[in-house]
Order: structure tokens, then C-alpha cells, then sequence
């Protein structure tokens, strides 16, 4: 587990804008393009009327390898991984232009299940260094400028002096029901203390909200926690084609493509947060 710490200061009128961003799968056909385009226009906008965007990545950016698939790759000869090294040094590189916009937002990205681990003895990056036994997530944090958060993290953002926590992790399993992914999330609440407890992998968008009350001086007040699960944007199902994808052969439930967002705003008795699905 990789933990981080944050300090933001909002100005009167200001705004922090978080985004969970994974599941992408960009080098895809299916992949949305336009609406994953569309929600990058979107945090630049914030950007340009001077809100803060941070950005935490929940892993599977683009559509590499999964595990069993880097396992098959085992005694292929120098020159084909380094082949394979460059192809997926390209497709990050060329996501990173995309995300150029939100250059310094992205405070880390977290592992998923699409990977690649170069391997090529020499394989190099644009500044000439040696990359063999680097994961392509850890070479995107170079090319973005983010801390690389590896399987999981524990992060605070303290914004004016409030702290608002998050437990991140890419996911794992899956659960075919809307209430068994949330319960999934919500028993992270058992064992870990956090404000948000985010999980990707299931490619299901949705913000599930409880509230908790606490004492406050001489009244009370309420405590918001945020079960969430961070969604993707590659399309389940094709239509007008035979040849369906995996979600299409084991029929499993279609989902709302998207990310979700969180609008803070500090005010004098501490936070003010908006959550909502882009979709």
C-alpha cells in the first residue's frame, strides 16, 4: 500500500474537483472515446475558471495484458519484448497527450489488471534510461508527473484544514448485482477508516451515500461517506455485430460509462461536497 497527503487551500468561491479515472481501456475500439474526450474537456473548463482538479487513476488504462496473458509471455526472445516494450511505450505516450491538459492534477495512479512489465534489456526511456522490470502504470506516472501508488492506497486531501480521506483499490472479483457490488464496498467500512471507498474493475458507475452522525460541540452534525464504484468506458456490447466481447458471452449486466465526479467546496464548519456520475 502507498499512502499520500495533500494540502489544498481554496480561495473564497473556489472549488476542488475529483475525478476516479479508470477502466479506461483507450486503445480499444469499444473504448468511448468521446465521452472519455469530453470529460477531460470538462476538468479543463474547472481548470481554466481557476477551481483545482485533482485526479486519482484506478488502473486499466489502456488494453495491454492481463496476468495469465504477461505469464504466456515467458521466454520470449530480447528483440520481441523489446518490440512489445515499444508498442505499449507508444500507447502511453499517446494517452498522455491526451491527458495534457491535465498535466500536474494527477496526484497518482494506482495498478490494475492490464499491465505490461518491460522487459526488454534495452528498452529505454526519451531521457535514456534503462525501463527493464518498470510497469507501464509506473512509466505513465513519469510521462504525467504523478505519484505511483501501486495495488492500493490510503490518501488525505486536507482542504482548508478539513481532511477528506480515500481508500482506493483497482478491484477484484466480480459481483453480478447492483447490491453486491455495493456491499462489496461498504464492508470496506468493517476494517478501514476513510471518507471515500472506491473500487474499479467491475467497470460499474455508481456513488452510494450514508450518513453517520457525530457530536459537534454542543449540537451534532453529519459525517457523508461516498461506497463508489469508479467505472470505465468501453461499450459491453456492439450492436450490429456478431462478434461480441467478453461481456456480450457471459451476458452479464450492461453498465452506465463514466467516472464519477466530487465538487468540494470548504466552507466555515468544514466541507461541502457534490457527487455525481459522469456519464
Amino acid at each position: 500500500m502507498v499512502p499520500f497527503e495533500r494540502q489544498i487551500t481554496l480561495k473564497k468561491g473556489q472549488k476542488c474537483v475529483l475525478v476516479l479515472l479508470g477502466d479506461i481501456h483507450w486503445n480499444l475500439d469499444a473504448c468511448n472515446h468521446q465521452l472519455f474526450d469530453d470529460l477531460i474537456y470538462m476538468l479543463a473548463d474547472h481548470r481554466k475558471h481557476k477551481d483545482l482538479v485533482r485526479v486519482i487513476g484506478m488502473g486499466d488504462y489502456v488494453d495491454c495484458f492481463s496476468t495469465s496473458e504477461r505469464a504466456a509471455l515467458a521466454g520470449i526472445h530480447d528483440s520481441s519484448l523489446e518490440q512489445l516494450d515499444k508498442w505499449v511505450m507508444e500507447l502511453m505516450q499517446k494517452l498522455a497527450r491526451k491527458l495534457e491538459p491535465l498535466k500536474g492534477c494527477v496526484d497518482g495512479l494506482l495498478e490494475g489488471h492490464h499491465w505490461h512489465k518491460f522487459e526488454g534489456p534495452d528498452t529505454r526511456d526519451s531521457e535514456g534510461k534503462r525501463l527493464y522490470g518498470v510497469s507501464s502504470t509506473e512509466y505513465f506516472c513519469k510521462l504525467l508527473d504523478a505519484q505511483y501508488l501501486g495495488l492500493m492506497t490510503m490518501g488525505t486531501w486536507h482542504i482548508n484544514g478539513y481532511p477528506l480521506r480515500l481508500l482506493a483499490h483497482h478491484g477484484y472479483g466480480f459481483a453480478r448485482s447492483k447490491p453486491g457490488k455495493i456491499r462489496k464496498r461498504t464492508a470496506l467500512a468493517d476494517e478501514w477508516i476513510s471518507d471515500i471507498y472506491a473500487l474499479g474493475h467491475e467497470h460499474a458507475l455508481f456513488i452510494e451515500e450514508d450518513d453517520q452522525i457525530a457530536q459537534a460541540g454542543k449540537g451534532i452534525k453529519s459525517h457523508n461517506r461516498y461506497f463508489v464504484g469508479t467505472g470505465s468506458y468501453p461499450r459491453g456490447y456492439s450492436i450490429g455485430t456478431p462478434y461480441g466481447g467478453y461481456v456480450e458471452a457471459r451476458l452479464l449486466p450492461p453498465n452506465d460509462l463514466g467516472s464519477p465526479i466530487f465538487e468540494i467546496s470548504a466552507e466555515s464548519k468544514g466541507l461541502k461536497i457534490k457527487a455525481w456520475p459522469f456519464k
